[in-house]
């Protein structure tokens, strides 16, 4: 099976699939960060929304509270650490997919939120547009990405990323483990 740009956040959230849920950790950092995003209202009842790249599913919890119907997907297998977290919710459509190539009719949908995703696909601004013109007239959509600062590109993971991406991502987990603090769960 040939890898996409999102395999390794699969890899990822499917080896730590609870850890940034509000509901596991006893925190509120993914709620906080949404309501920060969207400033939607908590009754979002008859809307749509489209979550893209929801990853093992942070802030689909809180999505399917509003009570709108919530369509969510992820280009990387996280999906099923997802539904494995929130398909209990009778309100949320999961299914795998590109941001790219979605199976849902441009003009359809009340919001859209894509947090944290943006940056890591091959082509952002395609991207963006491709989710933008999901939205109904007068609909809202919620994205950010990180900032591109030079002091920022200078960061660890940069400097290390041209390495680390060409490694076996077991391998790689296995170093990183076995390096990461142990105050660091």
């Amino acid at each position: 099976m040939k890898m996409n740009y999102a395999d390794s956040f699969g890899f990822q959230w499917n080896r730590h699939s609870r850890v940034q849920l509000d509901s596991f950790n006893g925190l509120s950092l993914s709620l906080d960060r949404l309501k920060a995003a969207t400033h939607w209202p908590d009754d979002l009842t008859g809307e749509v929304i489209v979550e893209a790249g929801s990853g093992a599913g942070r802030f689909t919890e809180h999505l399917a509270k509003t009570g709108a119907t919530v369509l969510t997907f992820d280009f990387s297998d996280a999906i099923t650490a997802n539904l494995a977290n929130n398909g209990d919710c009778r309100n949320v459509c999961f299914f795998q997919g590109d941001i790219n190539d979605l199976p849902i009719p441009a003009g359809t949908v009340d919001k859209v939120l894509c947090l944290g995703v943006l940056q890591h696909t091959p082509d952002p601004r395609q991207s963006f547009l491709s989710l933008a013109r999901l939205l109904k007239p007068g609909g809202q959509i919620a994205i950010d990405v990180y900032p591109l600062r030079f002091l920022a590109l200078m960061h660890w993971k940069y400097i290390l990323r041209p390495i680390t991406k060409r490694m076996n991502k077991d391998s790689l987990y296995r170093i990183i483990a076995r390096w990461t603090p142990p105050g660091w769960p």
